[in-house]
Formats: structure tokens, sequence, C-alpha cells
């Protein structure tokens, strides 16, 4: 067993926990199980969480570039995915108009984006 429970409810971490971890074996890189919801203290943010993903998951869409490989990712996925990320917060912000996307989107394509797309469409016909 990988953890007990105290007496509120909340797990404890066993000794073969501590040892059989997704910190400590690769599997996380294999498979994955589903996503622990717990928040020590507040069962409302937990049931809150269950009840948000109980809508959100069905109609998430699949990123359709997994198990793809580029080179261009590789090299400069972080740096693009940060650029949009940080757009996309500042203008949700208020801090940036939303023209600022459409600038960011303009950057994104021309230091990767699109090179990323065409090497992604290449491995997905290679391996189709």
């Amino acid at each position: 067993m990988h953890f007990t429970r105290d007496k509120d409810g909340a797990p404890k971490t066993t000794k073969l926990g501590q040892v059989e971890n997704v910190n400590n074996l690769p599997f996380r890189y294999l498979a994955e199980g589903p996503q622990v919801l717990f928040v020590p203290g507040r069962p409302e943010v937990v049931r809150a969480l269950h009840a948000w993903q109980q809508k959100v998951v069905p109609v998430a869409i699949r990123n359709a570039s997994y198990g793809l490989q580029s080179r261009t990712y590789t090299a400069q996925g972080t740096t693009l995915k940060a650029l949009m990320e940080d757009t996309i917060t500042a203008v949700i912000a208020g801090r940036s108009p939303m023209s600022e996307y459409d600038s960011a989107v303009k950057t994104w394509r021309s230091r990767g984006g699109d090179r990323m797309a065409e090497e992604f469409a290449k491995d997905y016909a290679a391996n189709s």
C-alpha cells in the first residue's frame, strides 16, 4: 500500500509510497494514471475541481502533435509556447490590447511555428 489515511481522511505516504512514486519511477513517461485531486483541509476545492473536470474532459481536444517529432519544436517549442502564453495572459489581464495577440501569432509563425507545423505534418504522413 502506498498511503494510509489520517483521522481527517487525508492521505499519508507509507514507506513503500516514498519509494514507488512518479518521482522515483519512470512510469510517467510511459503511461500515467488519473490525476489525484487533493487539497489538504479544503474538500470544497476538490469538489469544485472534480465538477469542472467532469464538464471539461468530455469536450477536451487532444493535441494533434502528440507522438510526432519536430526538430524545431524540440529546439524552440518552449520559447514559442511562452511567447504565446505570456501574450494571452497580458491580453486577458488588460495589460496589452488584443492586437498584441495578432502580432504574437506572426512572431510565433516566423520564429518556428510554421516550420514546426510542416515537420509535424511530414512526420504524420511518414507514420500513417
